[in-house]
């Protein structure tokens, strides 16, 4: 992987300068992000398994020195909770828990198929905060979901940039207003349900309010009954590829990406959608995976 010249950090976004130190960055090394969002997917991940530690409570340099990375990975991994370790076979899943175990970490494998789920999260279209939790429509019908079946709520912010002839020339154009998900992980349901302030239909009050983001960040904030929710993938270097499509009822999206004169073709737009898709997985897969002991 590409890293910046200044800071050496590796080169996650397409974009003219680093983000972390806002160094200008070698063109060759946007291409190279651009080419690896458009890779093909790694191995299924029905035969890999997650190696997770915990890293609550634990600093940077105590965490550097027991999992062997530098204090400059460890320190947005620091007291965090549970953090994905290695994707490997499941033999040697056991090798990495051992090691950890060894150096004084709480750690543990977990199938990634586990995480699955959250890739293919019920979307929801639309709904209404009740007196007893949410009321949420989807494709396959309404879901309530009240307090006491939620696991873990996973909110994150969604990076976008376009794709263009532009920029596989060296030269970028915009960025584009990130968005936002909400995932509502239930005790007994494996897939979560997915929020996005921005193609929801709010069926209370009828006219939508100023913000649809403040407004459902209030309604979970309720539904987890002033426990934390989990926004730890901030923390995260954005990895973009091709987003999906843009629906009809998500009009924000859809004007972004539409062609700007006739016969033009649409920009591609790239997202980290998917990396925070499975992040929310393995974050609530560890949970259910420590609960189990």
């Amino acid at each position: 992987m590409a890293s910046c010249p200044r800071c050496q950090r590796p080169v996650a976004v397409a974009r003219a300068q680093c983000l972390y130190c806002g160094a200008a960055l070698d063109p060759e090394a946007i291409a190279a992000v651009v080419a690896r969002a458009a890779a093909p997917p790694p191995a299924p991940l029905e035969d890999r398994t997650l190696v997770l530690f915990d890293s609550t409570g634990l600093d940077a340099e105590t965490l550097a020195r027991q999992v062997g990375i530098s204090v400059l990975d460890a320190a947005p991994r620091a007291n965090r909770g549970w953090q994905l370790h290695r994707i490997v076979s499941p033999a040697e899943a056991a090798e990495h828990v051992a090691r950890l175990r060894e150096a004084g970490l709480r750690a543990l494998s977990v199938p990634a198929e586990e995480a699955r789920p959250s890739l293919q999260p019920e979307r929801a279209e639309g709904g209404r905060a009740t007196a007893g939790g949410l009321e949420v429509r989807t494709p396959a019908g309404v879901v309530v979901v009240r307090p006491e079946a939620v696991l873990v709520v996973v909110a994150g912010s969604i990076h976008r940039e376009r794709q263009s002839e532009e920029l596989r020339r060296g030269r970028l154009t915009r960025t584009l207003e990130p968005g936002f998900r909400f995932h509502v992980h239930r005790v007994h349901a494996p897939s979560p349900i997915e929020i996005d302030p921005e193609a929801f239909a709010f069926d209370e009050p009828r006219r939508p309010p100023t913000s649809s983001w403040l407004e459902i960040q209030g309604w979970v904030d309720r539904l987890v009954g002033g426990g934390a929710i989990d926004d730890t993938f901030r923390f995260v270097p954005p990895a973009l590829g091709v987003a999906a499509p843009a629906e009809k009822r998500d009009l924000t999206r859809a004007l972004v990406d539409r062609p700007r004169r006739p016969g033009d073709a649409a920009p591609a737009t790239l997202d980290n959608l998917a990396q925070f898709r499975f992040y929310s997985g393995w974050r609530a897969a560890a949970l259910r995976a420590a609960a189990r002991g």
